[in-house]
């Protein structure tokens, strides 16, 4: 059952200001996403707090080298323009890119999914390795190399130059 906290923190979250009578919810998930236009929010639901954000929305472009550089066309993709996870290590990142890549079909994006990696934060975790596990490259074989070192070392790191800016795209065989 959720608690009068969390569902007071999802009307102001959300701006309603009523919850619609539905039948009885056992059990809920123990994150829950909700979208508003290209904004994604999850929220716990055991305490209404927020764990993380993603605002993400459909853009066309024409070939370019630093995006699906097979690509003849101008093609549509979900750009992801920011995606904070409030709470590292425990897949609330994961569940956002996992969004993305429902949401990149929905809205005729066939797939294609890609973002400009840079980090705004102190962790010491580089977002490009985030990004790499997840299934996005770059054409960009310096970052790829840094990337791919930094993804098997032992500890977590941050790029060389944490101020690093790396166009990725998810990987996915597409002409």
């Amino acid at each position: 059952m959720v608690s009068r906290i969390a569902i007071n923190f999802f009307k102001k979250a959300i701006g309603t200001d009523s919850i619609l009578k539905t039948r009885t919810i056992q059990k809920l998930p123990e994150t829950l996403i909700y979208s508003r236009q290209s904004h994604y929010k999850a929220f716990s639901t055991k305490n209404g707090n927020l764990l993380g954000e993603m605002i993400a929305y459909p853009i066309t472009l024409e070939h370019t080298s630093l995006y699906y550089p097979n690509t003849k066309n101008k093609f549509k993709c979900l750009y992801i323009d920011e995606l904070i996870a409030n709470v590292k290590k425990h897949g609330i990142g994961k569940a956002l890119i996992d969004v993305a890549k429902k949401e990149s079909y929905k809205k005729g994006c066939d797939g294609r999914i890609n973002l400009v990696a840079s980090c705004i934060d102190e962790s010491n975790i580089s977002p490009q390795t985030f990004y790499y596990k997840m299934g996005f490259t770059t054409t960009n074989k310096k970052h790829l190399q840094e990337i791919i070192r930094l993804k098997d070392s032992p500890k977590p790191q941050m790029f060389s130059d944490p101020s690093t800016q790396t166009p990725m795209f998810f990987e996915l065989n597409f002409k």
